[in-house]
């Protein structure tokens, strides 16, 4: 594979303001401001860390991904692949990928640069375009599956859904069907509870995970519609909006964070995982952070 070392520059946006309905949260670390760790892209998004801390984003408009290294390096990690968006590692260290333009599909990439295909169909019908996934501890996904684009061929007209892979990689189950192009997607700490962001529709929803990985239970969790959805260790949740909105677990909005570019997506980095990564249009973004995040 070969890689290339993209001219990364840092810079301090000291004219951003973090907008702070609640600080006695202390959820940004003192003094902290937003940087720009990485620029030159179409659209950054689908940010997943690995074991060691480093963060991977992808370019999605060119199916490409990114390697943000500890030591601050971001360098091509893979490309000419079947559309990316949405990421999270597995327990096994595998990149999993929602392929979301050509492959229609959700993907794993070994550490060896195989590509193996998870699910490309529901009751042998198309899927639209994966766009995010959440792993829980048993190893199923839960991704969702909206239109954003010219839908596959025999796709099903209704099929805005959201589904369930078990750890067996048996056949996939529907959990959740016709929502608003349902988009991103996070589940809490304990397992028990999964969000699901709806930017169309301006609203985000939280269900109830039962035993056999189905939802019940749904209902609105806040008046925001988030693209990407992040949890930190306190079961907090990120939204990303126009800029990041952080919820408590009881649905209360505790902050806003401006970014210079709209956000896609987050996630957590670094050795300690206190520092928050942010995608945004052609640029990704972080914030020092007091609490960890996942």
């Amino acid at each position: 594979m070969n890689t290339f070392r993209l001219l990364v520059a840092v810079f301090t946006f000291t004219s951003v303001s973090l907008q702070a309905f609640a600080k006695s949260t202390a959820l940004v670390a003192p003094g902290a401001q937003i940087e720009k760790v990485a620029s030159g892209f179409t659209f950054t998004e689908g940010p997943a860390t690995d074991g060691a801390g480093n963060v991977f984003f992808c370019d999605n408009k060119h199916a490409r991904i990114f390697k943000w290294s500890l030591d601050g390096t971001v360098t091509l990690f893979r490309d000419k692949l079947a559309g990316t968006n949405g990421m999270m590692f597995d327990a096994r260290g595998q990149l999993i990928v929602c392929e979301f333009r050509t492959g229609r599909a959700v993907a794993s990439l070994a550490p060896d640069g195989s590509v193996t295909t998870l699910v490309s169909k529901f009751e042998g019908k198309p899927l639209n375009s994966p766009n995010d996934l959440w792993i829980d501890a048993t190893g199923g996904i839960y991704f969702t599956d909206p239109f954003y684009q010219k839908r596959a061929e025999n796709a099903d007209p209704d099929s805005d859904n959201v589904y369930y892979l078990p750890s067996d990689r048996s056949r996939p189950m529907e959990v959740v069907a016709r929502l608003d192009r349902p988009n991103g997607v996070t589940g809490s700490n304990d397992g028990k509870t999964l969000y699901i962001g709806q930017p169309q529709a301006k609203k985000t929803m939280v269900y109830t995970i039962n035993h056999d990985g189905s939802l019940s239970n749904g209902r609105i969790f806040a008046a925001s519609g988030a693209d990407g959805i992040g949890i930190d260790e306190r079961d907090n949740v990120y939204l990303a909006t126009d800029s990041i909105e952080i919820w408590s677990p009881a649905g209360v909005l505790l902050e806003k964070i401006a970014v210079p570019e709209a956000p896609a997506n987050l996630t957590w980095g670094g050795t300690d995982r206190k520092t928050l990564f942010i995608t945004a249009k052609t640029s990704v973004y972080t914030l020092k952070m007091n609490v960890t995040g996942y």
